[in-house]
């Protein structure tokens, strides 16, 4: 078999007996290529102390025109808590911090298409738990979702703590149209 290059060049190519093709190939992640090519990639640092259980303390919504997804997340709590993450959010929060996202390109001046706001008690309306972390006391957790939570233009994310805790997280997020 011979593949063209693009630039006219053909290479022949083993294919195996189980028909698959034999190939050396570099893979890069889908977060250093978008970090790399459209420095789009941001840490959204969260410090926040709920005022009671079962608060809401990190509301992001995309404000772009790309899908925001939501990559992972690094937690560390001062004390045993539940983290409640939710898409689908309505209303507007309530008595709000304002967050920058870090580009983790220490060469671009670009900003993330997103508000990002967290709060001791940002009293939204409850969506569509997509996963729970449970955290114990004083320990450091980190968890990547190999699907990504994607939020379309306008769609929202939020955490919520089950417990009075201070909770101290980086989210990675990143822009991408899903070509």
């Amino acid at each position: 078999m011979r593949i063209q290059d693009g630039k006219g060049r053909g290479y022949e190519v083993e294919v195996t007996s189980e028909k698959k093709l034999r190939a050396y190939v570099v893979t890069e992640s889908e977060q250093l290529h978008i970090n790399e090519s459209d420095q789009e990639v941001y840490s959204v640092v969260l410090d926040q102390n709920p005022t009671s259980t079962d608060d809401n303390i990190l509301y992001i919504k995309n404000t772009g025109s790309l899908n925001l997804i939501v990559a992972s997340c690094s937690v560390f709590a001062s004390g045993a808590t539940e983290l409640y993450l939710q898409i689908n959010n309505t209303g507007t929060p309530t008595s709000p911090t304002t967050l920058t996202p870090v580009n983790r390109d220490a060469t671009s001046n670009k900003a993330a298409d997103a508000t990002i706001q967290q709060g001791a008690d940002l009293q939204l309306t409850a969506g569509d738990e997509v996963d729970r972390i449970y955290v114990a006391a004083t320990t450091h957790y980190k968890h990547r979702w190999e699907s990504g939570i994607i939020l379309p233009k306008n769609g929202t994310f939020t955490v919520w703590s089950s417990a009075d805790v201070d909770v101290n997280a980086t989210f990675t997020i990143y822009f991408h149209d899903g070509l």
